[in-house]
């Protein structure tokens, strides 16, 4: 019976055995098997980093100068362009100087781009488009006032036509669309 119980146990260990072994086997294979898918996936994601580093380190200095350069030109166009306070001192300033001629303003509003002065790059010009009505000697006035202002504003444009009341056909107002250029400083 020894022999017997002995001879089971070895049958039964080594049945144990082939059955541990077997199943270390397929476990190592499938753990080679998506080691391999695995590594491959790695490798392509560590090529992909490797190309975006590369294209990162590549761009990143040009898009820094560029950021850089468009930052200056923002700040340098936000220091020297009349802000909105200015802009508007300065349509309160013409309103006032028309309204002490006696012209009547209709409308006054500021283009949108300044532009540079010729042969003085120091120097940009903001342009306000004035549409007003007066009477000839008021008209005189108001142009007379505008070029003692203490700003530096000049009149680039004038159009004036002539309109007959209807009460007086004698008497005739001026309807006046002009182009008042105000010349600022912009560097140093």
């Amino acid at each position: 019976m020894r022999r017997e119980s002995n001879l089971f146990r070895l049958i039964v260990g080594g049945l144990i055995y082939l059955v541990a072994t077997g199943g270390a086997l397929v476990a190592g294979f499938n753990y080679l098997g998506r080691s391999q898918e695995y590594a491959s996936i790695v490798r392509e994601r560590e090529s992909e980093f490797e190309m975006v580093r590369r294209r990162v380190e590549e761009d990143l200095p040009r898009l820094k100068k560029e950021y850089n350069r468009y930052y200056e030109r923002a700040k340098s166009l936000r220091r020297f362009t009349p802000t909105r306070e200015e802009q508007e001192r300065v349509v309160v300033s013409i309103e006032q100087l028309a309204k002490s001629a006696g012209i009547k303003i209709h409308s006054c509003e500021m283009t949108e781009e300044p532009q540079p002065v010729e042969g003085m790059p120091a120097y940009q010009i903001y342009s306000w488009k004035i549409s007003c009505s007066g009477r000839y000697q008021q008209v005189d006035r108001f142009l007379t006032l505008l070029d003692g202002a203490g700003r530096l504003m000049k009149v680039a444009e004038i159009t004036a036509w002539a309109v007959s009341e209807q009460n007086d056909p004698g008497t005739y107002n001026l309807n006046i669309d002009l182009q008042l250029d105000l010349i600022v400083r912009t560097e140093g």
